[in-house]
């Protein structure tokens, strides 16, 4: 506890030299025990501690160098459950960033990456091609994302997401032109050639 900033057991303070203006705080209380604070005008109060939960988190992020709209890429995310339970059912999505900090905000692509559920301490992935979104031609940070959806109540948010090296996405190939195919002239219907023919003489 400390009192006029200095470090005092709670029941070293002389309740005597203080008035209720001055500050006493606890750096730390176990579940269920008790402080008496005097005079300080909190009475037996005491802090929950919080039930244990999942805390899922993104471990790496792999991408190829290159991609083309319209296409897909090969990503592949590895993920664990670092919290003391199991998670229930999540999804890993993944997005398209112009910078390394990736979020929901940025463009989805529509392939996603569903699992029922994942044990304390234990860690998976998902590898696959993912759809390329509908993007301007240029270099991206492709992320994926545990758990984006919330599904899961977690210890800890903000080590959900992780990006790739950066991925330059290429504009769509040209669509080739239509091709006149001619074909080979043909003999109008009904029109055969003349065949020539030899008279042979009568004998009379």
């Amino acid at each position: 506890m400390r009192y006029n900033n200095t470090t005092i057991a709670s029941n070293t303070l002389d309740p005597t030299s203080r008035g209720f203006d001055q500050l006493a705080t606890v750096n730390a209380i176990g579940a269920g025990d008790t402080e008496i604070l005097g005079d300080i005008g909190i009475l037996n109060y005491w802090v929950p501690v919080a039930a244990p939960a999942p805390d899922l988190q993104m471990d790496a992020a792999t991408a190829p160098a290159n991609g083309t709209l319209g296409g897909q890429i090969t990503v592949t995310p590895d993920f664990s459950n670092q919290g003391a339970v199991a998670a229930g059912p999540f999804v890993v999505a993944f997005y398209f960033s112009p910078d390394a900090n990736v979020t929901v905000e940025d463009a989805a692509s529509p392939s996603t990456c569903s699992f029922i559920g994942l044990a304390s301490t234990a860690s998976s992935t998902c590898n696959g091609p993912i759809d390329v979104p509908s993007l301007v031609p240029g270099v991206y940070y492709v992320g994926a994302i545990v758990n984006h959806l919330n599904d899961v109540g977690e210890t800890n948010e903000s080590n959900n997401s992780l990006a790739s090296t950066p991925v330059t996405i290429d504009p769509a190939p040209p669509i080739p032109s239509s091709m006149t195919v001619s074909r080979p002239e043909t003999s109008p219907v009904g029109r055969s050639k003349k065949s020539s023919r030899h008279r042979i003489p009568t004998c009379r």
